[in-house]
């Protein structure tokens, strides 16, 4: 019996088809019905009745598969809507992570065997070993810093329990030991061995208070993995301007934050001048540190490395101190010299140039990844933005798909989604703004484009910049010039070794924003597309995007951008013979001709001077209105969704008719279905 259950397993019952999550008593009604008609076309066909009953049984049975379907695409758009309402409750949820591949089965630690789970711990964190590192003689212009705390930098935490709590922490030099306890999650990496520890990434969850607490210690010793890009390229500038050549090698360390030792991190940390009551509280932070983990039931512990925290300028000190000369190519890495403009010398590698680590040829190639960052040796960054762009026109595509012209989440949930996109291309904007070129700019302006169409509902068709006009959002490469600038300040007052004033740092960002408005706005003025958007709301451009009330529908951006149901913008992209308004006979059918002087919707008009006041119905006027009070944005609105959609339906009628013309053929696709729906 044993031989065949093995051979053979035995047959199991049969367990039933899973419930869809659209599936309702509706739903199987009509299924029961559209089997049975079925099931008395087929019986009548095979007994072979008369053609006039085997037709009348064939339309039955078309009409009950008609309405079986309409009633499954509506019920899956009703859960669909369902599910999209719930970003406004939690924008990080099911949907987000679904479009954003993050939805994860259950954690790896549920299914793990107690004994891989265990190597796997201490694999990720394991015992420090007793390392005493070789002292460093500081560099010059770098003291060793005071005992003293700053009093400029601790007066901004009085006032409040928390911030008396965390200013008598720094005073004392500790930190709580409840804050060193963090819980273990593992991750997954793909393509690497699950039962190997370099085959998960370790997350652990800390404590909202201590993480608060370091945040407030990593702002003070203020080094960042911007400092060590900086440094690298501020040396291979320095080796160029000499005639020098530089040939950056990156080392891959298995678990290095994990197996660093502490000894290293103290004395790197006295090696750059930190202050001495700094050194003191991340030497009793960085000790008795404890991870917690758990698994069906049964808990351990292990003793964590620095992976837990969020330190900067730690053990990676070799990034950030510089050497003290460029070093020089000798034997088989000698490169080639040239000489170049002005005679200053150029070095170029030989063609196919090699490295040997531990008997390994390491190929030497034109450009690196380093922290994220994408180096070619020009610094350029063009190969970096060509490998950002398709991630960044991805993400936005994706979360697009969350964002339907008509319902769908609301516009703080847009602007939340967008500043996602927005975050991840200006990753180390300070160090590639002043880099850029009309290419990478282009790069840039795709991604961004996609995103705030879909913030304030516009067609695609939308112009960039008109787009993120009606978004308040400037051009991401306006926006990494001011990042560089702030940037650059905070290393200037370092390097007085100040502190950072606030109240200049206030004064400093505002001159910036404004600088950032003024080169915005003359962007602006000479731009080619959208300038009737643009000309209308540059005048009050400061109003605009400072306002606190009036969200932009779906149809009323299509009045505002001209991009919607006229003739003028049918006829251009090839939906409409010709440019005339069908409902006055007017020769251009424009956003402003249905504004202001299409006779069809004199009553509309009507009702919204009435409601505003106005007489000059100009976009640029009627912007003003929308400006002044909520009520007549309100109105404007109401006018808006009132006109377009009576111009939406009548268009459908036409694509509808029999005798439609080609070009007005009734479309099947996706968003066609989602007027529909909404506008049935």
């Amino acid at each position: 019996m044993a031989v065949c259950d093995a051979s053979m397993p035995r047959a199991r019952p049969f367990q039933g088809r899973r419930k869809v999550y659209w599936w309702g008593p509706e739903i199987a009604d009509l299924r029961t019905a559209c089997n049975a008609a079925r099931r008395a076309y087929t019986r009548c066909r095979r007994r072979r009745h008369t053609l006039e009953e085997e037709g009348v049984l064939h339309t039955i049975l078309g009409e009950k598969k008609r309405a079986l379907r309409k009633a499954i695409e509506r019920a899956k758009t009703e859960r669909w809507e369902e599910f999209l309402a719930t970003l406004n409750r939690d924008p990080w949820g099911r949907p987000y992570r679904m479009v954003r591949n993050k939805l994860q089965c259950a954690p790896p630690m549920d299914s793990m065997e107690p004994q891989l789970l265990q190597t796997v711990v201490e694999g990720l964190f394991p015992e420090a070993p007793e390392f005493v590192p070789p002292v460093m003689a500081p560099p010059e212009g770098h003291p060793e810093g005071p005992l003293i705390i700053p009093q400029s930098r601790t007066t901004n935490l009085s006032g409040q329990w928390s911030g008396a709590l965390l200013e008598d922490f720094l005073v004392e030099g500790t930190f709580p030991g409840l804050w060193k306890e963090g819980r273990l999650c593992l991750l997954r990496k793909q393509g690497r061995s699950p039962d190997s520890p370099a085959g998960y990434r370790p997350i652990v969850l800390l404590d909202e208070t201590g993480k608060l607490f370091e945040r407030i210690l990593a702002s003070r010793i203020q080094r960042s993995t911007l400092d060590a890009v900086g440094t690298l390229r501020a040396f291979s500038e320095l080796a160029e301007e000499q005639g020098q050549g530089v040939v950056a090698v990156s080392l891959d360390i298995a678990n290095a934050i994990g197996s660093l030792p502490y000894a290293v991190i103290a004395e790197a940390l006295r090696y750059h001048g930190v202050p001495l009551y700094l050194r003191r509280i991340v030497e009793h932070y960085l000790t008795g540190r404890v991870v917690l983990y758990e698994q069906g039931g049964t808990g351990g512990c292990a003793r964590a490395g620095v992976g837990g925290g969020s330190q900067e300028g730690g053990g990676g000190d070799g990034a950030h101190r510089p050497p003290h000369r460029a070093p020089r190519a000798a034997g088989r890495h000698r490169k080639d010299r040239s000489h170049g403009p002005g005679g200053v010398r150029r070095w170029r590698l030989q063609a196919n140039t090699a490295l040997r680590v531990e008997g390994q040829s390491v190929q030497v190639k034109a450009n690196i990844k380093y922290l994220g960052l994408v180096l070619d040796r020009k610094w350029t960054f063009e190969e970096h933005f060509a490998r950002l762009a398709p991630r960044l026109v991805g993400a936005a595509s994706a979360l697009g798909n969350l964002l339907p012209n008509l319902g769908g989440p609301n516009a703080p949930c847009r602007r939340l989604f967008a500043g996602v996109v927005r975050s991840m291309a200006l990753y180390g904007a300070p160090i590639w703004a002043g880099r850029l070129r009309e290419r990478t700019k282009a790069l840039l302006r795709r991604p961004q484009r996609v995103v705030a169409q879909r913030a304030v509902r516009a067609y695609r068709t939308t112009s960039h910049a008109a787009a993120c006009l009606l978004a308040g959002t400037p051009p991401w490469e306006l926006d990494a010039v001011v990042l560089a600038e702030r940037y650059q300040r905070r290393v200037a007052a370092r390097s007085r070794g100040e502190p950072p004033d606030p109240e200049e740092e206030e004064r400093a960002a505002r001159a910036a924003e404004e600088h950032l408005r003024q080169q915005w706005r003359d962007a602006l003025e000479d731009g080619l597309y959208g300038t009737r958007t643009i000309g209308a709301i540059l005048p009050v451009m400061e109003d605009w995007l400072g306002r606190r009330r009036g969200v932009l529908t779906y149809r009323l951006t299509q009045v505002v951008t001209g991009h919607g149901c006229f003739g003028h913008y049918l006829h251009r992209i090839g939906r409409e013979p010709s440019t005339q308004c069908l409902d006055c006979g007017v020769e251009d059918d424009t956003a402003q001709h249905t504004l202001e002087e299409c006779s069809r919707w004199a009553v509309e008009r009507a009702a919204l001077v009435a409601a505003t006041g106005l007489v000059d119905l100009s976009l640029h006027s009627v912007i003003g209105a929308m400006l002044s009070s909520e009520r007549r944005w309100d109105a404007v609105a109401s006018f808006c969704e009132d006109v377009m959609s009576q111009k939406e339906a009548a268009e459908r009628e036409r694509e509808a008719a029999a005798d439609a013309l080609p070009l007005r053929r009734r479309r099947q696709g996706r968003r066609r279905r989602a007027f529909l729906r909404h506008d049935p």
